[in-house]
């Protein structure tokens, strides 16, 4: 979470921060957004199209970072990478 409020800090009003996850951590994308907009972002797209990652942009909206109920880390499965 802390990550967020820095992002947060530094970003200017109307900034963007984009965030590019891999596709098989995401649970659930709509908890994930609603998470991350609850500390000042505000959601602007998000791109599936590729087949490992997933992008989210964010456009900060507000001067004060907000504390969020959940920790939007806390939404992802762990990273797990095939023995070979």
């Amino acid at each position: 979470m802390d990550y967020l409020t820095e992002a947060h800090r530094v970003v200017k009003i109307n900034g963007r921060l984009k965030i590019a996850e891999v596709k098989s951590r995401i649970k659930n994308p709509e908890k994930f957004i609603a998470a991350v907009e609850e500390v000042g972002f505000e959601f602007v797209s998000q791109d599936a199209d590729n087949s490992h990652f997933v992008d989210f942009e964010f456009r900060k909206a507000t001067a004060r970072a907000h504390s969020s109920r959940e920790d939007p880390a806390e939404l992802l499965q762990p990273c797990i990478y095939k023995r070979r």
